[in-house]
C-alpha cells in the first residue's frame, strides 16, 4: 500500500521538494495576473466586440480565450498541490486538476495553430490577387 501511494505520488507530477516555493509562488502570480486579464479579454470580447465581425479567425479567438480562462482556473489546485504535501490534495490533483490542465494546454496550443493558418490563407489569397489590383489602379493597394 506504501509502495502504491510513492508511485502514485512520483507518476502524476515529480517536482523537487526544494523548487516548491518557486512554483507555488510563480503559479500564483500567474494565476493572479491571468485571471484578471482573461476576465477582462472574456467581458470585451463577448459583451463589448463588434457583432458584425464574422470571420473564421474571430471564433478561434473567442474559443482561445476561454481555454485560456479555464486553464488559468485550474492553477489553485496545482498551488494546492504543491502547498499541501497530503495524499488527499494530490489524488484530488492528478485525477481532476492535471488533466484538465494538460487537455487546456493542448487546445490552446491546436488553436493557436487554426488561428495562424487562418491568417495565413487570407494573407495569402489578399497576396495572389494584388498584383491584378495593381494592373487596373495602376499602382501600389496598401489597403
Amino acid at each position: 500500500m506504501t509502495s502504491n501511494n510513492s508511485t502514485n505520488q512520483t507518476l502524476c507530477d515529480p517536482v523537487s521538494t526544494s523548487s516548491l516555493p518557486t512554483f507555488i509562488f510563480l503559479y500564483s502570480l500567474v494565476f493572479l495576473v491571468g485571471l484578471i486579464l482573461n476576465s477582462f479579454t472574456l467581458w470585451f470580447q463577448f459583451c463589448r466586440a463588434q457583432k458584425t465581425i464574422s470571420k473564421s479567425w474571430m471564433v478561434y479567438l473567442k474559443n482561445l480565450i476561454a481555454t485560456d480562462f479555464l486553464l488559468c482556473l485550474t492553477l489553485p489546485l496545482r498551488i494546492a498541490d504543491y502547498a499541501d504535501r497530503s495524499v488527499t490534495v494530490h489524488l484530488f490533483y492528478c485525477t481532476f486538476g492535471a488533466p484538465i490542465f494538460y487537455l487546456n494546454m493542448y487546445t490552446s496550443i491546436l488553436l493557436m495553430g487554426y488561428i495562424a493558418t487562418s491568417r495565413y490563407n487570407n494573407f495569402h489569397d489578399n497576396f495572389k490577387t494584388q498584383p491584378v489590383e495593381i494592373c487596373i489602379r495602376g499602382g501600389l493597394n496598401y489597403n
